[in-house]
């Protein structure tokens, strides 16, 4: 699914049931794909407003594995990434007393990049709540502000996962430029 502009507004619950594994790949979006357990990319137009958008669930999913390293992803277990002039609002990855299990990824369990002129989470904010997050060969969660716009601040919410061995750290928060990022933990 191609999303240059538009609005894209989906909910992924229910996923495999226990014992299956989401190894090959989900990708929405457009850009590289590089082995992410699921991929939402947004690339807006050159409009000085955000046109493309994305708000929904990710839940109940396994997505790599919590006994064989081997059936993990190659790369990020969930990568969210949002490039100039999109939006991503409300975007919920677990809810409360469900949540995904994201393990023994190549990468980050769950990544999330806001480029140049996108928003993220400053109307309603981006929430990773519940998940069980272990054992992947990066972050356990990345959350990454590269740029500013117009003094916009980045929301998001992480509460209540189990972020445990993880190689790197359990949360990195990376804000660079002159960006704002506002995180509830």
């Amino acid at each position: 699914l191609k999303l240059p502009t538009g609005k894209f507004d989906q909910t992924f619950a229910d996923g495999p049931q226990a014992g299956e594994i989401l190894d090959r790949g989900l990708q929405l979006g457009t850009g590289t794909f590089a082995g992410q357990g699921i991929d939402l990319q947004l690339k807006g137009s050159t409009a000085a407003m955000a046109t493309a958008s994305l708000t929904g669930v990710v839940d109940k999913n396994t997505i790599g594995s919590l006994t064989t390293a081997g059936l993990g992803n190659v790369g990020d277990g969930i990568k969210v990434s949002a490039f100039s002039n999109t939006s991503i609002q409300g975007l919920a990855i677990g809810t409360t007393g469900q949540g995904n299990i994201i393990a023994n990824n190549g990468a980050d369990g769950i990544d999330i990049e806001r480029f140049n002129t996108a928003q993220v989470g400053n109307v309603s904010p981006v929430s990773i709540v519940d998940n069980n997050i272990t054992l992947n060969k990066g972050d356990g969660v990345a959350i990454s502000a590269l740029g500013s716009y117009n003094g916009v601040t980045n929301g998001f919410v992480v509460n209540n996962n189990k972020i445990t061995s993880n190689v790197n750290n359990g949360v990195h928060l990376h804000v660079e430029a002159d960006a704002n990022m506002d995180v509830n933990m």
